[in-house]
């Protein structure tokens, strides 16, 4: 009989499927004790038959509840004959208010609500309070004549069993209660150590995904490495047209192949969320030249105009992550280049004002091959690329739109595109960036790319760096073949070690004037390497991280390191260049100059920046004699900028030019003062004058790094600034000389 019993009262029934049989079962015991103690009080038999049909009433709701699936009608009959019907009619039986019956009447409502949920709940409890409510004030006005007055007996031996019953059926529904909270609190806190144990599981799986893909970067990364440098190294070397084809083949797969690994740990970045947006401070106009320049690169072979319209008032210093900004760029124009065969492709860039934010509406236009209408939804998803029978020559992962739209979501835009099957799509970007400066961009983008972009197709500047000595250390040996071959154009003294205890001997012997270092070495890595370098009190040669560890945040950890800056395997050679003018900037000559740099001579910026400052235009600085400067002449000094800021008046512009002669002599003479007294608040209101200034005369080197210069000053970087002031101050003379020499010949 337990046994049978035992299965309706399983713990792990529903809640309310187990309160209802409590409840009912609870009912059916109070019924046969009410029946007894009715015949006990002698009271007429109507009120036994009402406590024997309320009692079968009950019996038959739990029979239906639990054998025929009908809980919630088996809850409403319980509910309405009880408490509606039942409990008010022995009420007015049994004595009324002298009886124990009003007990009975809390019981009742309790039981609603136990037992109902939603509208029904409150539909019942409001009846149930109407119904109580009349019968008791009709009770109290005298309308009932009730047909039983309990004696004095009776009425205590009533109220006890309502008290008994009522009290044993509450207790029993709290205890009920008190153990469905508990037996819910348990489920919960072992799912909470569930939680935590699949969380502890799920964080161990991210790290060794996360170093899967490092290592997975690393390794393939490597020899990509010496595919990509051997392959540049050999095209600089004569050679049968059909085997440079094969050879600019190799080099373009293998670049294709970088472009899939970089999709693949975006992509993989973004899914984990660890995929990080760093804002910094940017010019649009040198970002739109860079993403045009790489498309040019990429129709260079196709009968394609690449148009571009840009707002010519949209703000050019912007605050926002330019990394992203150029990949996005980047993926979608390269998108359009891939599938189009001829036509144009149109970038266009307009902006809305939204307080100090520019919301950049993008839009790039096609006339390509189209996307049918049924698979445009499909184009931003992962892996996915639409007309494959057409598209089966086309090289890539499907990722780069997917990318694009995580790198959007990530920083607050959308994308979406229009397209017509057979003419052509448009994808249309919005980006908001916030509003540093409200100079506009006017029309430096679309000439810079116009001025640059044929000099940019040939590699190298001319630019050598004669007596510099370099030293690389590398593990692997192709790497060492690679980096070698890579630096020998310029002229340098390099040297190559295959491992960190050698290059700590060479340290130990000689004075490097540049440091190539791997990451990852066998014994000793290259971080430790740095720090053991680092003991010695005067190493101060600059040391640059030379590993294929491209993953997102790698080269803020080497900063971190202590490492001066990061070049990732395959080196980019244009990348390369810019970090040994950095670097080597002492040495650096074009390759028609003179003899090389002697180390008994003095810093080339620090003799340059005395020279400004003393007005001297002799030695170095004097056309034809000396060294020259490691940037192109358009960086130093942009007449055609200068003339634009100017609206086109030469007269104005000569006069402007005029000035800033004047106001720079005296610039130089403040920088220097306050950079002697530390006075980085001064310092920045002088440099921040100069760096507006230059732009506006087309001094484009000596402003970019007055910017820089105002940012450092502005967070305090007294120790950046002192090192770059005389830098500026040769930037500065450089363009100094190239305003007086156009000032000579316009005047």
């Amino acid at each position: 009989m337990k046994e049978y019993l035992k299965k309706y009262f399983e713990p792990d029934l529903p809640m309310q499927q187990l309160s209802f049989n409590w409840i009912t079962s609870v009912g059916i015991a109070a019924g046969a004790i009410s029946i007894i103690v009715t015949l006990l009080l002698g009271l007429p038999a109507v009120t036994v038959l009402i406590s024997l049909a309320l009692t079968a009433v009950l019996l038959t709701c739990f029979y239906i509840a639990n054998y025929h699936d009908m809980l919630r009608q088996a809850t409403y009959y319980v509910c309405f004959l009880c408490a509606v019907i039942a409990f008010p009619e022995m009420f007015l039986l049994m004595g009324g208010i002298y009886s124990g019956m009003p007990i009975w009447f809390m019981l009742g409502i309790l039981l609603t609500y136990l037992l109902l949920r939603g509208k029904e709940l409150y539909i019942f409890v409001g009846l149930e309070l109407l119904v109580d409510t009349a019968v008791l004030a009709l009770s109290y006005l005298g309308f009932l004549d009730l047909p039983i007055r309990l004696d004095e007996r009776s009425f205590y031996l009533d109220v006890w069993q309502s008290v008994v019953i009522t009290g044993i059926c509450m207790g029993i529904i709290m205890r009920l209660q008190i153990g469905a909270y508990e037996k819910e609190l348990k489920k919960n806190e072992e799912q909470r150590i569930r939680m935590e144990v699949l969380k502890v599981e799920a964080e161990k799986a991210s790290v060794a995904k996360s170093d899967f893909l490092a290592n997975m970067s690393h390794e393939i990364r490597t020899p990509l490495n010496a595919i990509i440098g051997l392959s540049n190294i050999a095209l600089r070397e004569d050679m049968p047209s059909s085997v440079r084809g094969n050879l600019e083949d190799v080099l373009n797969s293998s670049n294709n192949l970088l472009a899939i690994i970089n999709d693949i740990l975006d992509f993989s970045k973004i899914e984990s969320g660890k995929l990080e947006i760093i804002h910094s401070k940017y010019q649009l106009s040198s970002l739109i030249y860079d993403v045009a320049t790489i498309i040019h690169f990429r129709i260079t072979d196709k009968p394609i105009e690449f148009i571009q319209d840009i707002d010519p008032t949209i703000p050019n210093h912007l605050y926002g992550d330019e990394v992203r900004m150029r990949q996005i760029l980047i993926n979608v124009l390269g998108n359009a280049a891939k599938f189009t065969k001829k036509g144009k492709i149109v970038l266009k860039m307009g902006w809305k004002r939204l307080g100090g934010i520019a919301i950049l509406h993008i839009s790039v236009a096609d006339t390509g091959q189209g996307i049918r209408e049924e698979n445009l939804e499909q184009i931003f998803k992962r892996f996915r690329r639409v007309e494959m029978q057409d598209n089966r020559q086309i090289e890539g992962t499907g990722l780069g739109l997917s990318i694009t739209k995580g790198l959007l979501d990530r920083m607050g835009g959308t994308i979406s595109v229009e397209s017509t099957y057979g003419k052509g799509s448009t994808f249309t970007i919005t980006i908001p960036q916030k509003i540093i400066d409200e100079k506009p961009v006017y029309g430096e983008a679309s000439k810079l790319t116009r001025a640059n972009f044929e000099k940019k197709k040939c590699y190298g500047s001319g630019v050598i760096f004669p007596g510099a000595n370099v030293l690389v250390v590398d593990d692997s040996t192709m790497n060492l073949k690679v980096a070698k071959g890579l630096l020998e154009p310029y002229q340098m003294n390099v040297e190559c070690v295959g491992g960190a205890r050698e290059c700590l001997e060479r340290v130990s012997k000689m004075r490097y004037d540049l440091i190539l270092l791997d990451h990852m070495m066998p014994e000793m890595d290259g971080v430790e390497t740095l720090w053991r370098m680092r003991e010695d009190p005067a190493f101060d040669t600059p040391v640059i991280a030379l590993t294929a560890n491209a993953v997102n945040g790698a080269k803020k950890s080497y900063l971190d390191w202590g490492f001066m800056d990061y070049l990732s395997k395959p080196m980019h050679l244009e990348e390369l260049e810019v970090c040994l003018k950095k670097y080597l900037g002492a040495f650096a000559q074009k390759e028609a100059a003179g003899t090389p740099v002697s180390r008994k001579e003095p810093d080339t910026l620090q003799h340059m920046a005395e020279t400004a400052s003393t007005g001297e235009e002799d030695g170095m600085l004097e056309d034809g004699g000396g060294e020259e400067s490691i940037f192109e002449d358009k960086e130093v000094f942009d007449a055609d900028q200068g003339m634009e800021y100017a609206v086109d008046n030469k007269d104005f512009y000569i006069e402007t030019l005029e000035i800033y002669l004047d106001e720079t002599s005296e610039s130089e003479m403040l920088l220097r003062e306050y950079l002697e007294q530390e006075n980085m608040k001064d310092y920045e209101v002088i440099v921040h004058a100069l760096k507006s200034n230059s732009r506006l005369v087309g001094a484009v080197a000596t402003s970019e790094l007055a910017l820089r210069m105002e940012e450092a000053s502005r967070n305090g970087d007294l120790e950046f600034v002192q090192e770059h002031h005389d830098e500026l101050m040769a930037r500065l003379a450089l363009a100094k000389k190239h305003v007086r020499q156009y000032l000579k010949e316009n005047k």
